[in-house]
């Protein structure tokens, strides 16, 4: 191996047009933030395929979260209101 050769000349990412370097960089910040991809994509429809799999994945595992957040707020809500109707009951009986 080259000393002077960087990853991007492994890649030839230096001589992409500008749509393909774009594609692969939004592709490598997916892949970062989202999971981690066993297969690396060969061409421009396996990018933004996996991209948009990817952005999906994310999306609908936040979307969860949310519920979740939501379901048990949902019951914390309703038992400190009944505590409040209990104690409410008890100070007149």
């Amino acid at each position: 191996m080259n000393v002077n050769e960087t990853w991007l000349d492994n890649d030839n990412l230096l001589n992409l047009n500008w749509q393909d370097a774009y594609i692969r960089s939004y592709f490598c910040f997916v892949y970062h933030i989202g999971a981690n991809v066993y297969y690396f994509p060969k061409s421009n429809l396996e990018f933004i395929y996996i991209i948009i799999i990817l952005l999906i994945t994310v999306l609908t595992f936040a979307y969860i979260i949310g519920m979740v957040g939501n379901i048990i707020e949902s019951i914390t809500r309703d038992s400190k209101e009944f505590k409040d109707c209990m104690d409410t009951i008890n100070e007149y009986s």
